[in-house]
């Protein structure tokens, strides 16, 4: 999970604890999960086909692999220098290709010095 994700699901952790998010529409009820809308429209039944054939589109294929890297760069220990910046090599080609493939260059957040900033800054008990 990348940083912004971990911001949003701490977020929503605590507002659900608020009681915000009780008594909304559709609440309760399940996800229509059989059509993407922000899909357009005429790429819906090739996803569809992708999907059952458990394959994955590229782009998606390769966030996979950056949510594993991510993972394992979590529990990789001081040990292990060498599979760490091997998987951290991997990380950022795998990043700069996800982003390339939207048409821009390498975000700011691909930055792991970047990320312990932000994260830092958004969470003052790590200040």
């Amino acid at each position: 999970m990348d940083l912004m994700e971990q911001i949003a699901e701490q977020r929503l952790q605590e507002a659900e604890a608020r009681g915000e998010l009780r008594g909304l529409a559709g609440e309760g009820a399940p996800l229509p999960l059989d059509e993407d809308p922000m899909m357009p429209e005429e790429l819906r039944m090739a996803y569809r086909v992708l999907r059952n054939a458990n394959c994955l589109p590229p782009e998606l294929a390769q966030r996979q692999e950056i949510r594993r890297l991510e993972e394992l760069l979590a529990h990789v220990d001081d040990a292990h220098t060498g599979a760490r910046d091997e998987a951290r090599r991997r990380l950022t080609a795998l990043r700069v290709s996800v982003e390339a493939r939207r048409g821009g260059t390498a975000p700011l957040w691909a930055d792991p010095a970047y990320q312990e900033r932000l994260a830092r800054r958004m969470d003052p008990a790590k200040e």
